[in-house]
């Protein structure tokens, strides 16, 4: 039976020796024992190991009969869905896309409200630019005009008869 297709029709599907103790209720080691007394169909999955054939019924060829079925191997007809069910989906498809298309809505306008506000930070922050220049330039002029008096005072608190003997030697010079 080694390395042999299953005899007869049966429907049924190669597994791993993991998954057809599973689904035949037995232990690995006891697909491995059927496996080396050849009492079970398998061949070898290449550098995987070997997969063993279960039939759909959940039995194995050749016998061990009285096991679990096998309902995931079962092949279904076509899929028969209650209308009343289809209808449910349905609407419940249709509410989903109508949430999603009203969350896309407040996100284009909250991205829109966020670009209003960058773009007045924008102009608050090129008018806030212009008044600090502006306020620089005012203060560059107090800050002559306030050299400008300093010195004018210093040149008042001088004696009057050096402050008229400087004015006799500008006249005399000019």
């Amino acid at each position: 039976m080694t390395d042999a297709e299953p005899t007869g029709s049966l429907p049924g599907a190669w597994l791993s020796i993991s998954a057809a103790a599973r689904t035949l209720g037995i232990t690995p080691r006891a697909v491995r024992g059927r496996i080396k007394h050849n009492t079970i169909e398998w061949h070898p999955k290449g550098n995987g190991g070997r997969e063993v054939f279960v039939s759909a019924t959940g039995s194995l060829p050749g016998g061990s009969q009285g096991l679990a079925p096998l309902a995931t191997l079962a092949l279904p007809g076509p899929a028969v869905v209650p209308v009343a069910e289809l209808d449910a989906l349905r609407v419940e498809l249709l509410d989903e896309r109508q949430r999603r298309e009203a969350a896309e809505r407040d996100a284009a306008v909250a991205r829109r409200e966020v670009e209003l506000v960058r773009e007045t930070a924008e102009r608050d922050a090129a008018a806030a630019r212009r008044e600090i220049e502006l306020v620089r330039e005012i203060l560059a002029t107090l800050e002559r005009d306030r050299d400008r008096l300093l010195a004018e005072i210093a040149d008042l608190r001088r004696p009057w008869i050096a402050r008229w003997l400087d004015a006799l030697r500008q006249r005399r010079a000019g």
